[in-house]
């Protein structure tokens, strides 16, 4: 192996290292955010309604308590849904980055081969008047760029199937969530 090969292989595998760093930031903030969401309610026997009592304004106890109810859960609700959606759709966005950054170090390392290739093997022409060595240079460094596609692949399947267990338990804390509202909280509500 010539020195020149030795350099073109060392500078792929530092710029794929610095590739997997930015895969594995990006991956374990995802992470952080999935746990996050997945234990985003509490579980209904920790809540619990504390009574206090409130003076009406206009001395009406009678102000339509049912209807007022169901808007009261209307609006929670919404605001619940809408908190979780930003959430999901954080996660989302942020699980295929890693592949993105692998595909990046797997073109980086076809570039910096054909660069390579081009400007210290004499130019194109190298690679029709000694194909081997041209298209051995080539592929020696693109095999090490292509870590960083693996690691990325592999990072963002697992982000998916996190992601993917977390949508189930963050959906079944919000239904027994809703449950407790309605159960426990708008009967509390509507009385006062």
């Amino acid at each position: 192996m010539e020195s020149n090969d030795l350099i073109g292989y060392v500078i792929v595998g530092a710029v794929v290292i610095v590739l997997i760093c930015f895969q594995l930031k990006y991956f374990f903030a995802n992470w952080k955010l999935i746990k996050e969401v997945q234990n985003l309610f509490p579980v209904s026997r920790q809540l619990f309604v504390s009574q206090t009592s409130m003076a009406m304004k206009d001395g009406n106890s009678e102000v339509e308590s049912d209807k007022g109810a169901a808007s009261d859960f209307m609006l929670i609700r919404d605001i619940v849904e809408r908190n979780c959606d930003s959430k999901e759709e954080e996660i989302n966005t942020q699980t295929p980055i890693p592949l993105y950054i692998g595909l990046m170090g797997t073109m980086t390392g076809i570039i910096i081969g054909i660069g390579r290739t081009a400007v210290l093997g004499g130019g194109f022409s190298t690679f029709i008047n000694n194909p081997e060595q041209a298209i051995g240079e080539l592929m020696g460094g693109v095999a090490i760029a292509m870590i960083a596609s693996l690691v990325g692949i592999i990072l963002t399947t697992v982000s998916s199937l996190m992601s993917k267990t977390s949508k189930s338990k963050l959906e079944a804390g919000k239904n027994e969530f809703y449950s407790w509202i309605q159960a426990q909280l708008l009967p509390v509500l509507s009385g006062n």
